[in-house]
């Protein structure tokens, strides 16, 4: 009741921060209206079991699937794990496209139920039986002419992670596999940086934070593999260039192998160093900026600069395409970071998400940064449900913890876009249920910004 009061007073008596206020709400898009099927359209999960599990006109519920935004305006997915329509848990193969004017799914490619073995490819030859196999948290990028790429991930189990390369032909309507060096936990494979070889490759890896440029570059930073027969996880912090004309990999940045350490310790006055870099992780959030000439990067899961143990990040980087070089922005280079709202929907210069990893991040037409959601973490037999919403404006370095009528229940691995209306989607995820069990969800959501005060 205080903090609302607060919010009142001050909208009142300062047209500064009126200009500041940032809220929205959020709209759980009816899938009556997109399968014939009634369904509660409450802001509440089913939380005893899964009633929808999908059919030839919705997907089933999962998470850490791929999606891309096509040149078009439409909403494309690919993959995850979850749950079929035969109750069969694994990996999906399935490419859906989103129609978001007529609000339809379509089956694409693939096969609608888990862990169905594709056929082996043919690199650089297309055919209509092409399709990679079922696989999660895989990099993903749209290039200059709206094709769809897709690169690693990691299988329903966690010992299984890809190298190979795919590219979805969006006219013709085909997969085609660019490059695969058949191995699963491969290391990457280069000799220096910045060199432009056929035989470059980062390896296989998951979670990878990726960019598409404005000259259609892709661009990879980090993951996670398993070292050798080790078992091992390891994380990468390594940056690399994918040029979609030559098919060719170039490292840029960071550490060869994973769990490299840095090299000096992070320069925290603003400077720029070659020897900077940010340190190992996955599931990272990232951004490209109006500019178009930095790639932005928060939190994740990781290691730390000493490379000592593993846990939640909260530091914010960006690389500057020019100049070839990170730099550190802001954020503890340290785990654990709790979350600090200030005042919600205000700009705060204290005001941070915390520690993030497996959350949604993307770009509005303005050219803020938006971010939702996170990790999940269990205290003291308290769960903390991270579905909030924040937004980072770029000029005023400062975050908005973004006021919003309650939201999706969805804590991480969820996949979202931006329509043409600057409107965001977000579709599946991992929520818990009343019994404190992760679930999984095909619950698809409409988040519109009201005009700020």
């Amino acid at each position: 009741m205080k903090k609302t009061l607060l919010i009142i007073l001050l909208l009142f008596c300062c047209d500064e921060i009126k200009a500041q206020m940032v809220f929205g709400s959020w709209e759980k898009i009816n899938k009556k209206k997109l399968t014939n099927k009634a369904e509660d359209n409450s802001n509440t999960p089913k939380v005893e079991g899964l009633k929808d599990l999908g059919s030839d006109t919705y997907p089933s519920p999962r998470s850490g699937a791929m999606t891309w935004k096509d040149n078009d305006g439409n909403f494309w997915i690919f993959g995850g794990i979850g749950t079929d329509s035969k109750k069969k848990i694994g990996a999906f193969n399935d490419l859906w496209k989103f129609d978001t004017k007529a609000r339809t799914f379509q089956l694409i490619k693939g096969e609608r139920f888990t862990e169905k073995q594709a056929p082996q490819a043919q690199k650089n030859v297309e055919k209509a039986t092409n399709t990679p196999s079922g696989r999660r948290d895989a990099a993903n990028w749209v290039d200059k002419d709206g094709n769809l790429w897709l690169y690693g991930g990691r299988s329903m189990d966690d010992f299984t992670i890809y190298d190979d390369m795919w590219m979805f032909n969006i006219k013709k309507g085909n997969w085609i596999l660019a490059s695969d060096n058949r191995k699963l936990n491969a290391v990457s494979k280069t000799d220096k940086k910045g060199e432009a070889k056929n035989s470059n490759a980062p390896g296989s890896r998951s979670g990878s934070t990726t960019w598409t440029d404005i000259n259609g570059n892709l661009w990879l930073f980090g993951g996670l593999v398993l070292e050798n027969s080790k078992k091992t996880s390891g994380y990468y912090n390594d940056l690399w260039k994918y040029n979609t004309k030559t098919n060719i990999w170039v490292w840029v940045a960071g550490g060869k192998n994973p769990n490299s350490k840095q090299i000096k310790e992070v320069k925290k006055n603003g400077a720029e160093s070659a020897d900077d870099t940010p340190s190992g992780r996955n599931t990272a959030i990232g951004w490209v900026d109006k500019s178009g000439e930095k790639l932005w990067l928060y939190g994740g899961y990781g290691i730390d600069n000493k490379v000592q143990t593993t846990g939640g990040l909260s530091d914010m980087w960006f690389f500057n395409i020019k100049k070839n070089v990170w730099r550190w922005h802001s954020g503890p280079l340290t785990f654990y970071e709790k979350a600090n709202q200030e005042i919600s929907g205000l700009e705060s210069p204290k005001a941070t998400p915390g520690f993030r990893y497996g959350a949604v991040g993307w770009t509005d037409k303005s050219g803020d940064l938006w971010l939702f959601g996170g990790q999940s973490k269990f205290s003291k037999d308290t769960v903390v449900i991270n579905n909030d919403l924040w937004k980072f404006n770029p000029k005023t370095e400062r975050w908005t913890s973004v006021l919003a009528n309650g939201g999706p229940p969805i804590i991480h691995s969820a996949q979202g876009f931006v329509d043409d209306k600057d409107a965001f989607w977000l579709f599946s995820g991992v929520f818990i249920n009343n019994r404190l069990n992760y679930q999984v969800s095909n619950d698809l959501w409409k988040f519109t910004l009201t005009k700020q005060l």
